[in-house]
């Protein structure tokens, strides 16, 4: 998940979050707090997916392997 999809998904939330609050289903402070929380939670993940991952391809790299998609669009090493 990129940068801008998770703003997005943060730009849904906080519209839902408003249309709740105005209507009266939900308390403001607590909502927006749980949203906040998740969308971090998921960038923080996928940072660390992304790390993780960058940290393999150096190893392979640094083992004298390539990289290379496959036709039906997998990663192997050779």
């Amino acid at each position: 998940m990129t940068l801008a999809q998770i703003q997005a998904m943060y730009n849904v939330l906080s519209r839902n979050r408003r249309e709740a609050v105005e209507s009266g289903q939900l308390g403001s402070a607590q909502t927006y707090a749980h949203e906040m929380e998740h969308v971090k939670a998921q960038y923080r993940t996928q940072a660390r997916k992304n790390k993780a991952r960058r940290d393999r391809d150096d190893v392979m790299r640094s083992c004298g392997l390539v990289r290379v998609r496959g036709a039906l669009g997998g990663v192997y090493w050779e």
